[in-house]
């Protein structure tokens, strides 16, 4: 499985949508999710940032995801004041913090 993104500048910053087809992740983003090879995420949390490591951590402030062999493990916050919403499709599905994209 691989993730591509593309940045769209008019959305808001901290936005995105990914949609899963054929093994590929395909993240449509604002300017302030940050994006690596293997996870993306807007948010903050107690470990070290390079890793990566807001799915491991007690306490995750935001939403992201991250690759973990042919699976992609979406995260929601730490809090219930809001999570993802998702849509699951024939060959794949979508997923968002965004009601707005459904």
């Amino acid at each position: 499985m691989d993730i591509r993104y593309t940045q769209i500048d008019n959305l808001p910053p901290l936005t995105w949508l990914a949609e899963i087809k054929n093994g590929i992740v395909e993240v449509i983003h604002g300017t302030r999710v940050e994006t690596t090879e293997n996870w993306f995420v807007e948010g903050a949390w107690s470990g070290e940032f390079a890793q990566g490591e807001f799915l491991d951590n007690d306490w995750f402030c935001g939403t992201g995801a991250r690759l973990c062999g042919d699976k992609i493990i979406f995260s929601t916050p730490s809090h219930v004041a809001y999570g993802l919403f998702s849509k699951k499709c024939v060959g794949g599905g979508t997923g968002s913090p965004i009601a707005y994209f459904f």
